[in-house]
């Protein structure tokens, strides 16, 4: 997924007129590893490039736009839905452990299960 994330944002940068798309993409790839910060940083370091390499402002502020829906394209539909294909979860599982989770069956909730904190507890 990242080095697609790398080639669209390259080719974008290509159609943008920003210079050295192959650099753009480059970073918009090692970016991606990084999971909260890497698009925050890339949000910003495309908003300058455009502000520098293009001269009307509204279009300095589409490099920056165009790699953030790329990346929220990648991260909120295309990445999930490859992922739910590979990794499946049984529906009876999920109702079960919803089940437990509701009525708590388990006896999670009724007290500690740290002997040091039940003891504690004991003298208060």
């Amino acid at each position: 997924m990242n080095l697609a994330v790398g080639v669209a944002t390259g080719t974008v940068m290509a159609l943008c007129g920003v210079g050295d798309p192959v650099l753009w993409g480059t970073v918009a790839f090692l970016l991606n590893y990084i999971p909260i910060l890497g698009p925050m940083i890339g949000v910003v370091v495309f908003l300058l490039a455009g502000l520098l390499s293009i001269d009307s402002l509204w279009a300095a502020f589409l490099p920056a736009g165009l790699y953030l829906l790329i990346h929220l394209v990648e991260g909120e539909t295309v990445t999930p839905m490859l992922l739910a294909r590979r990794f499946t979860i049984n529906p009876v599982l999920v109702i079960l452990s919803l089940v437990f989770l509701v009525l708590d069956v388990g006896g999670a909730r009724r007290g500690p299960l740290n002997p040091n904190a039940r003891d504690q507890q004991d003298h208060l």
